[in-house]
């Protein structure tokens, strides 16, 4: 049996990124594929881990562990990579293509395009570094630091240089981010590959006491790119309505009767929450990739009210399987919260999103796809 050699660091507790690798990590054999475990686990993701991160990972250590891995293993066809952040060594990558193995990253974000990996500056999408110069990112200190904006350049350049190896080819979890890449020129076509996300059934929940009988949730990292001030500030206005929010900076924002705020919660208490609220706020403002969280609340029976996301069009179908809001517009956001009391709309939005879930993004489907990607 084939194996793959499957490389992970791993940097949040219970992230979407951790729960991803779980389930491609656990469908290999049934691509018929055996799977080795290379895992860098990393979970305090302040400045000075992250120096420390860097510097172990420009030293040797890793590098000689994977070197006893394949001379161990002599049938290694593939090599499974999750997660460009922290770094994986260019010395790494080179013994991998010297033992005639494939590569794949798997694209959690747009390192391999913008050093800050999100495309986005000064509360706005932005290209300038895709097709120019990337030391953008030190000329407008994108990194909010100008040491970790120096970094960051050195680590961009690097990947730059990396997909142009030939055995490096991508996964992506999108149509969008399939065209988004090719139009970079950066990559061929025979090198990139979409792997939908899919929803496991029979999710695990773990009761939490919960601050409202009705309310809405929001939750996700605190960053500029998540649109939390918008919906924050128009919730401790409205006060008919309830908000929970779960977030990595709680402490951040002022606490209102109709606003509670959690720190970030396992995945089971995540879930509770979200199966227990009127409906999922999501104002995503970069380019997302695919988050977890948006078919958990559509497998949960759990509307979704969102601001338009063009990364997510094939997601996220205003009217169909979400109701849509203008961000930054006080008034559209009111109607959609309005519109989602309507039981009959309301209904309609779940089905759409069942059949949705069923149609693109089953794990049948999931299966089939990695195995014409890994043959």
């Amino acid at each position: 049996m084939n194996k793959v050699l499957c490389i992970h660091n791993y940097y949040r507790f219970q992230s979407g990124e951790d729960i991803m690798f779980d389930k491609i990590l656990k469908n290999f054999l049934s691509c018929g594929l055996d799977t080795i475990l290379f895992i860098d686990r990393y979970k305090n993701n302040n400045f000075f881990q992250f120096l420390k991160r860097l510097i172990k990972n420009y030293t040797p250590y890793n590098y000689y562990l994977i070197l006893s891995i394949i001379k161990k293993n002599k049938d290694i066809k593939f090599c499974y990579i999750q997660n460009t952040y922290p770094y994986i060594s260019e010395k790494i990558i080179k013994l991998l293509v010297k033992n005639n193995i494939k590569i794949f990253f798997r694209i959690s974000n747009y390192r391999f395009l913008c050093p800050n990996g999100l495309l986005y500056k000064k509360n706005q999408i932005c290209k300038l570094c895709i097709n120019s110069n990337l030391t953008n990112v030190i000329k407008f200190n994108c990194e909010k630091n100008y040491l970790k904006s120096l970094i960051s350049y050195f680590h961009s350049k690097k990947l730059r240089n990396l997909i142009k190896i030939n055995e490096i080819n991508l996964i992506v979890q999108t149509k969008f981010q399939y065209d988004f890449y090719l139009n970079t020129n950066l990559i061929s076509k025979n090198r990139i590959y979409i792997l939908n996300n899919f929803i496991e059934n029979n999710l695990k929940f773990k009761d939490i006491k919960i601050p409202f009988k009705n309310y809405f949730i929001m939750t996700g990292r605190d960053h500029p790119s998540k649109g939390f001030d918008f919906i924050i500030n128009y919730f401790s206005q409205q006060k008919q309505y309830n908000l929970i929010v779960i977030t990595n900076n709680p402490n951040k924002y002022k606490i209102t009767k109709n606003i509670k705020y959690f720190n970030y919660l396992s995945r089971e208490e995540n879930l509770y929450l979200i199966k227990n609220s009127n409906g999922l706020i999501f104002n995503s403002r970069w380019l997302d990739i695919f988050p977890n969280i948006l078919l958990e609340a559509m497998a949960l029976n759990i509307p979704i009210l969102s601001s338009s996301n063009e990364s997510l069009k094939d997601i996220l179908i205003k009217n169909k399987n979400c109701l849509m809001f203008k961000d930054n517009d006080n008034d559209s956001l009111f109607s959609v919260l309005r519109e989602i009391q309507n039981n009959q709309l309301r209904n309609k939005i779940i089905n759409k999103s069942k059949k949705l879930i069923f149609e693109k993004y089953s794990k049948k489907i999931f299966i089939n796809n990695l195995s014409s990607i890994f043959t």
